[in-house]
């Protein structure tokens, strides 16, 4: 499974009502969080974070993954920046993007590519292709937001509620996306959600100050049997989600910062950067195993496999081994 896509605004006086209402009666809940995501929306640029915790369960092991996400993404003109860090078995990996001067820069782990953007990627929203975008958690309904808990902490209004997993809707398949399977996946592999926790953050000005999610699914995993390697069984998992997303600028105060030395990335068409962020991720399924470290045989079997890859792909994905080696190295110096 993988994991990580993707107005009218109101015054500040009707954000106080409402935020009073909701308050003292237990209020419309759905009316404060409509009118939140709503002046969301209509911003044509944005700063946020998103923080997120995996939690596997199975196979007699626990393996927790956190990640952080930073997002600045401007439609006018259309600029963005996307920072993904990733920390798996003591490891830390960043991948990062820019969109600027109608170029897409790539840099994973040192490695630098830039290709030119096709006029209408150039022309598309620049916050949806981001993972920013005006949408925020579709599928939401006001029956889900009905008898929401209504809170206020730190100047903000909170409002926290369950969604029973039976009663998903159009959330689900949201869900479904930010899990990385499909629904026909969902069904081979069995897969069930837990009640989903929703939580929603609004400013004092009614703006949407963020939102999070918890929830779990349980699903089964086939894998090689240890009593009969020539046949498979099947091996209840769960994994736990827990996501934050925070904003922190909208509108003009979000600066979108450019890529540092833009002449040192190596130019490659739009054709192929795709190819070889496919052949990366192919070289990536059978070089490393399930948490993310280097099988034992990588270089033999790299070897192997050079003639089947472009020499980038195979450079990049050496060079990710080495910085995961270098990595854990520095980290068991530091430890001892």
């Amino acid at each position: 499974m993988h994991w990580m896509k993707r107005g009218i605004a109101a015054g500040t006086a009707l954000a106080v009502l409402a935020v009073c209402a909701a308050c003292q009666s237990g209020g419309d809940a759905y009316e404060l969080y409509k009118t939140a995501t709503e002046r969301y929306a209509a911003c044509e640029a944005v700063d946020v974070v998103i923080e997120m915790t995996l939690t596997q369960e199975g196979m007699n092991s626990v393996t927790t993954v956190p990640s952080t996400v930073e997002i600045q993404a401007s439609n006018t003109p259309p600029a963005s920046r996307v920072v993904t860090t990733t920390q798996q078995m003591g490891q830390t990996s960043t991948f990062t993007t820019y969109l600027y001067d109608g170029y897409l820069y790539t840099d994973r782990q040192g490695v630098k590519t830039k290709s030119k953007q096709e006029e209408d990627d150039a022309a598309s929203d620049v916050l949806d292709q981001s993972g920013a975008g005006a949408t925020v958690l579709p599928g939401v309904t006001e029956e889900m937001l009905r008898g929401a808990e209504v809170a206020r902490e730190d100047g903000e209004t909170i409002l926290r509620a369950t969604v029973a997993s039976g009663a998903l809707g159009e959330l689900r398949a949201f869900l479904l996306d930010l899990v990385g399977t499909t629904e026909s996946d969902a069904e081979a592999m069995q897969l069930t959600f837990s009640d989903v926790q929703l939580e929603f953050r609004v400013a004092s000005d009614g703006m949407l100050a963020g939102y999070g999610l918890d929830f779990s699914v349980d699903y089964q995993q086939e894998t090689t049997d240890v009593q009969n390697p020539q046949s498979t069984v099947s091996v209840p998992m769960k994994i736990h989600y827990d996501l934050m997303l925070t904003v922190r600028a909208t509108g003009e105060a979000v600066q979108v910062a450019a890529p540092e030395d833009p002449d040192s990335f190596e130019e490659v068409a739009a054709s192929d950067e795709d190819q070889l962020t496919a052949e990366v991720n192919a070289l990536y399924a059978l070089l490393f195993d399930e948490d993310g470290q280097p099988v034992e045989d990588f270089d033999a079997l790299l070897e192997q496999l050079e003639s089947a890859y472009s020499q980038e792909a195979v450079a990049e994905i050496r060079a990710y081994r080495d910085k995961l080696l270098e990595d854990a190295a520095t980290s068991s110096e530091a430890a001892g």
